[in-house]
Protein backbone atom coordinates (compact mmCIF):
# COMPACT_ATOMS: atom_id res chain seq x y z
CA UNK A 1 0.00 0.00 0.00
CA UNK A 2 1.52 3.31 -1.11
CA UNK A 3 1.69 6.36 1.18
CA UNK A 4 -1.11 8.13 -0.73
CA UNK A 5 -3.47 5.18 -0.43
CA UNK A 6 -2.57 4.86 3.26
CA UNK A 7 -3.36 8.54 3.76
CA UNK A 8 -6.67 8.19 1.93
CA UNK A 9 -7.57 5.14 4.03
CA UNK A 10 -6.93 7.13 7.21
CA UNK A 11 -9.04 10.01 5.86
CA UNK A 12 -11.85 7.59 5.07
CA UNK A 13 -11.81 6.08 8.58
CA UNK A 14 -11.82 9.57 10.10
CA UNK A 15 -14.75 10.57 7.89
CA UNK A 16 -16.64 7.46 9.01
CA UNK A 17 -16.25 8.52 12.63
CA UNK A 18 -17.50 12.02 11.82
CA UNK A 19 -20.44 10.61 9.86
CA UNK A 20 -21.39 8.38 12.79
CA UNK A 21 -21.52 11.38 15.14
CA UNK A 22 -23.39 13.38 12.52
CA UNK A 23 -26.05 10.67 12.18
CA UNK A 24 -26.69 10.91 15.92
CA UNK A 25 -28.35 14.28 15.23
CA UNK A 26 -31.19 12.40 13.53
CA UNK A 27 -32.23 10.45 16.64
CA UNK A 28 -34.24 11.69 19.66
CA UNK A 29 -32.17 13.22 22.45
CA UNK A 30 -33.48 10.98 25.21
CA UNK A 31 -31.51 10.75 28.44
CA UNK A 32 -28.33 12.06 26.82
CA UNK A 33 -29.86 15.40 25.91
CA UNK A 34 -26.83 17.54 26.76
CA UNK A 35 -24.60 15.58 24.36
CA UNK A 36 -27.16 15.68 21.55
CA UNK A 37 -27.78 19.41 21.99
CA UNK A 38 -24.06 20.18 21.86
CA UNK A 39 -23.72 17.89 18.85
CA UNK A 40 -26.55 19.71 17.05
CA UNK A 41 -24.85 23.03 17.67
CA UNK A 42 -21.76 21.77 15.80
CA UNK A 43 -23.79 21.20 12.63
CA UNK A 44 -21.82 23.70 10.52
CA UNK A 45 -18.64 21.74 11.18
CA UNK A 46 -20.36 18.52 10.15
CA UNK A 47 -21.55 20.33 7.02
CA UNK A 48 -17.96 21.15 6.09
CA UNK A 49 -16.92 17.57 6.73
CA UNK A 50 -19.69 16.11 4.57
CA UNK A 51 -18.87 18.46 1.69
CA UNK A 52 -15.23 17.34 1.90
CA UNK A 53 -16.37 13.71 1.76
CA UNK A 54 -18.47 14.41 -1.35
CA UNK A 55 -15.36 15.82 -3.04
CA UNK A 56 -13.17 12.93 -1.89
CA UNK A 57 -15.51 10.08 -2.84
CA UNK A 58 -14.24 9.89 -6.47
CA UNK A 59 -10.68 9.80 -5.12
CA UNK A 60 -11.57 7.01 -2.68
CA UNK A 61 -13.03 5.01 -5.58
CA UNK A 62 -10.11 5.72 -7.93
CA UNK A 63 -7.56 4.68 -5.29
CA UNK A 64 -9.65 1.56 -4.56
CA UNK A 65 -10.10 2.58 -0.93
CA UNK A 66 -13.81 1.99 -1.62
CA UNK A 67 -15.62 0.03 -4.27
CA UNK A 68 -17.45 2.20 -6.76
CA UNK A 69 -20.89 1.19 -5.52
CA UNK A 70 -19.94 1.74 -1.88
CA UNK A 71 -18.40 5.10 -2.77
CA UNK A 72 -21.62 6.19 -4.49
CA UNK A 73 -23.72 5.19 -1.47
CA UNK A 74 -21.34 6.94 0.93
CA UNK A 75 -21.25 10.04 -1.25
CA UNK A 76 -25.05 10.09 -1.46
CA UNK A 77 -25.37 9.82 2.32
CA UNK A 78 -22.87 12.65 2.81
CA UNK A 79 -24.70 14.81 0.27
CA UNK A 80 -28.02 14.18 2.05
CA UNK A 81 -26.56 15.11 5.45
CA UNK A 82 -24.93 18.21 3.98
CA UNK A 83 -28.30 19.29 2.56
CA UNK A 84 -29.92 18.63 5.93
CA UNK A 85 -27.48 20.97 7.68
CA UNK A 86 -27.47 23.59 4.93
CA UNK A 87 -31.27 23.95 4.78
CA UNK A 88 -31.66 25.98 8.02
CA UNK A 89 -28.76 28.21 6.93
CA UNK A 90 -30.19 29.29 3.57
CA UNK A 91 -32.43 32.00 5.02
CA UNK A 92 -29.37 33.55 6.70
CA UNK A 93 -26.94 33.23 3.77
CA UNK A 94 -29.30 34.43 1.01
CA UNK A 95 -29.71 38.26 1.06
CA UNK A 96 -33.21 37.96 -0.41
CA UNK A 97 -34.34 36.52 2.94
CA UNK A 98 -33.99 39.94 4.55
CA UNK A 99 -37.32 40.96 6.02
CA UNK A 100 -39.59 41.29 2.97
CA UNK A 101 -42.38 43.18 4.65
CA UNK A 102 -42.55 46.90 4.07
CA UNK A 103 -43.82 49.33 6.65
CA UNK A 104 -44.09 52.90 5.42
CA UNK A 105 -41.63 55.43 6.82
CA UNK A 106 -44.41 57.98 6.90
CA UNK A 107 -46.38 58.85 10.03
CA UNK A 108 -47.56 55.29 10.55
CA UNK A 109 -44.19 53.86 11.64
CA UNK A 110 -41.43 54.49 14.17
CA UNK A 111 -37.80 53.35 14.14
CA UNK A 112 -36.22 51.83 17.22
CA UNK A 113 -32.69 50.56 17.85
CA UNK A 114 -31.91 47.56 20.06
CA UNK A 115 -28.47 46.74 21.48
CA UNK A 116 -27.84 43.34 23.04
CA UNK A 117 -24.60 42.11 24.59
CA UNK A 118 -23.34 39.25 26.70
CA UNK A 119 -20.60 41.15 28.52
CA UNK A 120 -19.00 37.94 29.90
CA UNK A 121 -18.52 37.37 33.59
CA UNK A 122 -15.13 38.71 34.71
CA UNK A 123 -14.59 40.94 31.67
CA UNK A 124 -12.86 43.96 33.23
CA UNK A 125 -13.08 46.01 30.03
CA UNK A 126 -16.85 45.54 29.72
CA UNK A 127 -17.86 48.82 31.40
CA UNK A 128 -15.74 51.07 29.17
CA UNK A 129 -16.56 49.15 26.00
CA UNK A 130 -20.32 48.97 26.57
CA UNK A 131 -20.37 52.66 27.47
CA UNK A 132 -18.53 53.42 24.22
CA UNK A 133 -21.11 51.41 22.25
CA UNK A 134 -23.96 53.25 23.94
CA UNK A 135 -22.43 56.64 23.16
CA UNK A 136 -21.69 55.69 19.54
CA UNK A 137 -24.94 53.98 18.57
CA UNK A 138 -27.45 55.57 20.99
CA UNK A 139 -29.85 52.61 21.23
CA UNK A 140 -33.42 52.95 22.44
CA UNK A 141 -33.25 49.59 24.23
CA UNK A 142 -30.24 47.89 25.80
CA UNK A 143 -30.25 44.30 27.03
CA UNK A 144 -27.19 42.96 28.87
CA UNK A 145 -26.53 39.52 30.35
CA UNK A 146 -23.83 38.18 32.69
CA UNK A 147 -23.85 41.52 34.50
CA UNK A 148 -22.35 41.78 38.00
CA UNK A 149 -22.73 44.27 40.86
CA UNK A 150 -19.27 45.63 39.95
CA UNK A 151 -20.37 46.32 36.37
CA UNK A 152 -23.55 48.08 37.49
CA UNK A 153 -21.46 50.47 39.59
CA UNK A 154 -19.41 51.43 36.54
CA UNK A 155 -22.26 51.95 34.05
CA UNK A 156 -24.13 55.28 34.36
CA UNK A 157 -27.18 54.01 32.48
CA UNK A 158 -29.46 54.27 35.50
CA UNK A 159 -29.18 58.06 35.21
CA UNK A 160 -29.49 58.11 31.41
CA UNK A 161 -32.48 55.86 30.76
CA UNK A 162 -36.09 56.42 31.78
CA UNK A 163 -36.83 52.72 32.28
CA UNK A 164 -34.32 50.54 34.12
CA UNK A 165 -34.30 46.99 35.45
CA UNK A 166 -31.10 45.51 36.90
CA UNK A 167 -30.59 42.06 38.37
CA UNK A 168 -26.80 41.79 38.83
CA UNK A 169 -25.31 38.51 40.05
CA UNK A 170 -21.85 37.13 40.69
CA UNK A 171 -22.46 34.21 38.32
CA UNK A 172 -23.35 33.93 34.63
CA UNK A 173 -27.05 34.74 35.01
CA UNK A 174 -27.27 38.42 35.89
CA UNK A 175 -29.15 40.67 33.48
CA UNK A 176 -29.99 44.33 32.93
CA UNK A 177 -32.53 46.20 30.80
CA UNK A 178 -32.52 49.91 29.85
CA UNK A 179 -35.00 51.80 27.68
CA UNK A 180 -35.62 55.36 26.59
CA UNK A 181 -39.18 54.24 25.84
CA UNK A 182 -41.94 53.89 28.43
CA UNK A 183 -42.54 50.37 29.74
CA UNK A 184 -45.16 48.52 31.74
CA UNK A 185 -44.99 48.46 35.52
CA UNK A 186 -45.38 44.69 36.05
CA UNK A 187 -42.42 42.85 34.49
CA UNK A 188 -42.11 39.06 34.56
CA UNK A 189 -38.70 37.95 35.82
CA UNK A 190 -39.10 34.18 35.93
CA UNK A 191 -40.74 31.40 33.95
CA UNK A 192 -40.65 29.02 36.89
CA UNK A 193 -39.22 28.51 40.34
CA UNK A 194 -35.53 27.65 40.32
CA UNK A 195 -35.02 28.66 36.67
CA UNK A 196 -32.64 31.32 35.37
CA UNK A 197 -34.13 34.81 35.34
CA UNK A 198 -35.70 36.34 32.26
CA UNK A 199 -37.00 39.86 31.79
CA UNK A 200 -40.39 40.25 30.11
CA UNK A 201 -42.13 43.60 29.87
CA UNK A 202 -44.20 45.74 27.53
CA UNK A 203 -42.39 48.56 25.73
CA UNK A 204 -44.51 51.32 24.20
CA UNK A 205 -43.35 52.65 20.84
CA UNK A 206 -45.51 55.68 20.01
CA UNK A 207 -48.31 54.06 22.03
CA UNK A 208 -47.85 50.75 20.18
CA UNK A 209 -47.21 47.93 22.69
CA UNK A 210 -44.32 45.54 22.05
CA UNK A 211 -43.44 42.73 24.39
CA UNK A 212 -39.68 42.72 24.98
CA UNK A 213 -38.00 39.60 26.36
CA UNK A 214 -34.39 39.38 27.58
CA UNK A 215 -33.35 35.73 27.60
CA UNK A 216 -30.27 33.80 28.75
CA UNK A 217 -30.67 30.08 29.50
CA UNK A 218 -27.73 28.04 30.82
CA UNK A 219 -25.46 26.31 28.29
CA UNK A 220 -26.28 22.61 27.76
CA UNK A 221 -22.89 21.42 29.03
CA UNK A 222 -24.27 18.84 31.47
CA UNK A 223 -27.53 17.06 32.23
CA UNK A 224 -28.87 19.56 34.77
CA UNK A 225 -28.12 22.61 32.64
CA UNK A 226 -29.57 20.92 29.57
CA UNK A 227 -32.79 20.10 31.43
CA UNK A 228 -33.10 23.73 32.57
CA UNK A 229 -32.34 24.99 29.06
CA UNK A 230 -34.97 22.66 27.60
CA UNK A 231 -37.55 23.62 30.21
CA UNK A 232 -36.94 27.34 29.68
CA UNK A 233 -37.23 26.87 25.92
CA UNK A 234 -40.55 25.08 26.30
CA UNK A 235 -41.96 27.65 28.70
CA UNK A 236 -40.84 30.55 26.55
CA UNK A 237 -42.41 28.93 23.48
CA UNK A 238 -45.63 28.39 25.45
CA UNK A 239 -45.59 32.00 26.64
CA UNK A 240 -45.10 33.23 23.07
CA UNK A 241 -47.96 31.08 21.76
CA UNK A 242 -50.32 32.40 24.40
CA UNK A 243 -49.45 36.09 24.05
CA UNK A 244 -49.18 36.79 20.30
CA UNK A 245 -48.75 40.31 18.94
CA UNK A 246 -45.65 42.45 18.50
CA UNK A 247 -42.70 40.79 20.24
CA UNK A 248 -38.92 41.12 20.45
CA UNK A 249 -36.70 38.49 22.08
CA UNK A 250 -33.00 39.30 22.57
CA UNK A 251 -30.52 37.01 24.22
CA UNK A 252 -27.67 34.59 24.38
CA UNK A 253 -29.66 31.45 23.60
CA UNK A 254 -26.65 29.12 23.95
CA UNK A 255 -28.12 27.54 20.82
CA UNK A 256 -27.53 27.82 17.09
CA UNK A 257 -30.35 27.72 14.51
CA UNK A 258 -29.65 23.97 14.21
CA UNK A 259 -30.54 23.45 17.86
CA UNK A 260 -33.78 21.73 18.80
CA UNK A 261 -34.29 24.21 21.63
CA UNK A 262 -33.88 27.12 19.21
CA UNK A 263 -36.39 25.55 16.82
CA UNK A 264 -38.82 25.08 19.69
CA UNK A 265 -38.79 28.82 20.43
CA UNK A 266 -38.75 30.10 16.84
CA UNK A 267 -41.26 27.70 15.32
CA UNK A 268 -43.35 27.21 18.44
CA UNK A 269 -43.54 30.95 19.09
CA UNK A 270 -43.94 32.09 15.49
CA UNK A 271 -40.75 34.16 15.61
CA UNK A 272 -38.29 35.31 12.94
CA UNK A 273 -34.56 35.85 13.37
CA UNK A 274 -33.45 39.41 12.60
CA UNK A 275 -30.16 38.00 11.23
CA UNK A 276 -31.91 36.35 8.26
CA UNK A 277 -30.37 37.66 5.05
CA UNK A 278 -27.37 39.15 6.85
CA UNK A 279 -25.09 36.09 6.80
CA UNK A 280 -24.15 33.24 9.09
CA UNK A 281 -22.55 35.44 11.74
CA UNK A 282 -20.75 33.52 14.45
CA UNK A 283 -21.14 35.58 17.62
CA UNK A 284 -19.30 33.21 20.00
CA UNK A 285 -16.49 32.22 20.94
CA UNK A 286 -14.25 35.21 20.22
CA UNK A 287 -11.52 33.70 22.42
CA UNK A 288 -11.21 30.64 20.16
CA UNK A 289 -9.84 30.58 16.60
CA UNK A 290 -11.52 27.23 15.89
CA UNK A 291 -14.95 26.79 17.51
CA UNK A 292 -17.20 29.76 16.73
CA UNK A 293 -20.99 29.58 16.66
CA UNK A 294 -24.01 31.87 16.11
CA UNK A 295 -25.73 31.58 19.51
CA UNK A 296 -26.78 35.20 20.16
CA UNK A 297 -30.08 36.17 18.56
CA UNK A 298 -32.67 38.90 18.28
CA UNK A 299 -36.07 37.49 17.29
CA UNK A 300 -39.19 39.39 16.26
CA UNK A 301 -42.78 39.03 15.08
CA UNK A 302 -45.84 41.17 14.44
CA UNK A 303 -45.94 44.59 12.78
CA UNK A 304 -42.17 44.93 12.99
CA UNK A 305 -39.69 45.20 10.12
CA UNK A 306 -35.91 44.75 10.27
CA UNK A 307 -34.11 47.77 8.85
CA UNK A 308 -30.56 46.63 9.64
CA UNK A 309 -28.73 43.92 11.60
CA UNK A 310 -25.07 43.94 12.55
CA UNK A 311 -22.60 42.31 14.89
CA UNK A 312 -20.49 45.06 16.43
CA UNK A 313 -16.83 45.28 17.32
CA UNK A 314 -15.54 43.06 20.17
CA UNK A 315 -15.93 44.36 23.72
CA UNK A 316 -13.48 42.01 25.44
CA UNK A 317 -16.23 39.41 25.85
CA UNK A 318 -16.35 35.97 24.28
CA UNK A 319 -19.55 37.19 22.56
CA UNK A 320 -20.01 39.89 19.94
CA UNK A 321 -22.68 42.52 20.71
CA UNK A 322 -25.66 42.80 18.36
CA UNK A 323 -27.26 45.99 17.07
CA UNK A 324 -30.60 45.79 15.27
CA UNK A 325 -32.69 48.61 13.82
CA UNK A 326 -36.41 47.97 13.53
CA UNK A 327 -39.36 49.84 12.09
CA UNK A 328 -42.57 49.43 14.06
CA UNK A 329 -45.99 49.96 12.53
CA UNK A 330 -48.17 52.21 14.67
Amino acid sequence: MGPLVSLLSSAFRLSLLGTAFSLLNLVPAGRFGAFFELNNNLATYYLGGHLCVVLLVPVFAYAKVLRVRTALIYGGLSLFLAWLYLSPMVRFLEPSWKDRRYISEEKNSTKIRVLFANVELGNESAADNVLALEQTYKPDIIGLVEVTPWLMKHLPFRERYASVYELPRNDHFGLAFYSTLPVGDAPIITLGEGLSAVYINTVYVSHTPIEFILYHPPPPVDGDFWMENRLLSRRLATHLRHTGGNTLVAGDFNATPHSRNYELIVHGGGMHNAMEGYGWNRTWNMHSPIIRLPIDHVLFRGEIEVVNWQALEPIGSDHLPLLVDFRVGN
